[in-house]
């Protein structure tokens, strides 16, 4: 690649990077509400795992789901939050950008899915 071309690629990375990092950020907060929700989820676990003694009849969910693990979703937003503001290249900051937020998709979806049964 030419550096003319590359220097006409860097606001489109740029822009693209913001928008990963502010869809990431909406989604660390999607999974702390959630985290933040037990007692919603064990009225629905306790009608229907009765005598369970983990949330949803899974000691992952029963881990994961407590206000404790909102430590882990801080240390992932501190992470985040470095990566955008110490990394020089936008090509790095952007495959970061969105590797982390494919692995937060992947555990909102895991979360819905054994929360929410059909």
């Amino acid at each position: 690649m030419l550096k003319n071309e590359t220097e006409k690629l860097l606001p489109a990375k740029v822009l693209v990077n913001k928008i990963i990092l502010f869809i990431q950020l909406f989604l660390l907060g999607g999974l702390a509400f959630i985290m933040l929700s037990r007692r919603h989820f064990e009225v629905i676990s306790e009608q229907l795992f009765v005598g369970s003694p983990y949330l949803m009849g899974s000691i992952v969910l029963d881990v994961l789901v407590r206000p404790e693990s909102i430590v882990l979703l801080i240390i992932l937003l501190c992470a985040v939050l470095h990566n955008h503001r110490r990394r020089a290249s936008v090509g790095v900051k952007l495959l970061i950008h969105i590797n982390v937020l494919c692995l937060n998709l992947a555990l909102l979806s895991l979360l819905i899915y054994r929360l929410y049964p059909v």
